[in-house]
């Protein structure tokens, strides 16, 4: 189980990311000038997408709309995009909040087989196999620190089968470091994994080489944001 907003705790000690005001420090603007939408629509039609680790859902409308922007000039119909989230308080302010048919919430955690009857249920609605672009940002961290090194990789696994496109933003080593200070400052437990995590220093090439595994390449990479982290995108590749 996550511990809900709603909880007391010291604010950046949260166990799986799930922060409250997330964007009110990392606004979505910022995400959306690195993003290179335009390699998105490389079929040429609208989008079916998947943001995972919504939060409130700021980062997910400002994504619909800059690809529907996209999508205007290229005169095709709207994009869809689902926004999941383990935090059942963060995604009802998201759903209250959403006021477009094209956009849909669902709290579930993605490592749960829940997680493949939503998206299923979400694809086969819109007539799709797969996502035509999966998005993840600073997400990986909390799935690597609470699940090891076997749990990351089964979610990428478990993604690369769902999409053609991934957008990738993972947290360097020195996040997670910064995530268990938090925890010890506030005298909660720390992860579960992490003395036995194996992937360290190298977490974002590795992550790279698990895609790579996954069938899927770097094919962009942005310069390091004033965040610390590098936005990649990935494409699937027929081996």
């Amino acid at each position: 189980m996550s511990e809900p907003i709603s909880s007391q705790y010291e604010p950046g000690s949260v166990e799986n990311g799930n922060f409250a005001n997330y964007y009110t420090f990392y606004p979505p603007q910022e995400r959306m000038q690195l993003i290179p939408f335009d390699l998105l629509f490389s079929k040429g039609e609208s989008l079916l997408c998947l943001d995972i680790g919504c939060n409130t859902g700021e980062l997910t409308v400002a994504l619909y709309n800059e690809i529907n922007n996209h999508q205007a000039l290229l005169q095709k119909g709207n994009s869809k995009i689902l926004g999941v989230d383990l935090d059942p308080i963060l995604i009802q302010r998201a759903v209250q909040a959403n006021t477009s048919q094209y956009i849909k919430f669902e709290c579930v955690n993605v490592l749960n087989e829940e997680f493949n009857s939503i998206c299923n249920s979400f694809l086969n609605f819109h007539s799709k196999v797969r996502f035509d672009v999966i998005f993840i940002f600073s997400v990986t961290m909390w799935i690597h620190l609470n699940n090891g090194d076997e749990g990351l990789k089964l979610f990428l696994k478990n993604i690369s089968e769902k999409t053609d496109l991934i957008v990738l933003e993972p947290q360097p080593w020195k996040c997670y470091k910064a995530a268990v200070r938090r925890r010890k400052r506030a005298k909660k437990s720390i992860f579960k994994f992490w003395d036995e995590i194996k992937s360290r220093d190298t977490i974002e090439e590795d992550l790279s080489k698990y895609l790579y595994e996954c069938s899927f390449e770097c094919i962009w990479k942005s310069d390091r944001t004033s965040w610390g982290r590098i936005i990649s995108l990935y494409k699937r590749i027929e081996r």
